[in-house]
């Protein structure tokens, strides 16, 4: 298992919660990851449960996010986790460039309010299983009052871009 820090993104840094913890384990295609905003938890506004199911839209809104490739394509996979239970699955062909729906899901989603934490485990069918995969993680957490911020392993210049290519710097190899 790895634990990472998310960082806010440098133009809008959040008094409220200040990072967020994730702890990642991948197992042949499948990954695990949770997610742990680190602040004030009741600055959040966390999603009432739904159903779980696929639903677009889901960044609007406090989110949690992966995005994997593998080295030599241009194209990579986003997935979306909500904490009240929807999720999301998109293939990029290249950098925010040929979406369509992915064929990836979770399992069912666990999310609390507190602490605010959610847990997902995802077979990822869209990403060849005997590849070592490059990873950002993201979040999005929208704080009382309508503002969001913005949180990543790594962040590319300008705006909040979680797709940037300078952002895939986790390295989870291929049999780990």
């Amino acid at each position: 298992m790895t634990m990472l820090t998310l960082h806010p993104h440098p133009s809008n840094p959040s008094a409220a919660i200040q990072d967020v913890a994730v702890s990642v384990r991948r197992r042949a295609d499948r990954l695990a990851l949770s997610f742990r905003p680190q602040g004030d938890p009741s600055a959040i506004v966390w999603p009432a449960e739904q159903p779980g199911g696929f639903s677009d839209g889901l960044w609007r809104h406090t989110c949690f996010e992966a995005f994997i490739t593998t080295r030599g394509v241009a194209g990579y996979v986003e997935l979306n986790l909500a904490p009240s239970g929807r999720w999301a699955a998109y293939r990029f062909s290249d950098y925010r460039a040929g979406m369509a729906r992915g064929v990836s899901a979770p399992g069912p989603i666990c999310a609390a309010a507190w602490p605010p934490t959610l847990i997902a485990g995802v077979r990822l069918a869209d990403v060849p299983s005997g590849a070592d995969w490059w990873l950002n993680l993201a979040a999005v957490i929208e704080l009382a009052g309508g503002d969001r911020a913005y949180f990543a392993l790594a962040h590319a210049e300008g705006n909040p871009d979680f797709h940037h290519p300078d952002c895939f710097r986790l390295h989870l190899p291929a049999g780990a």
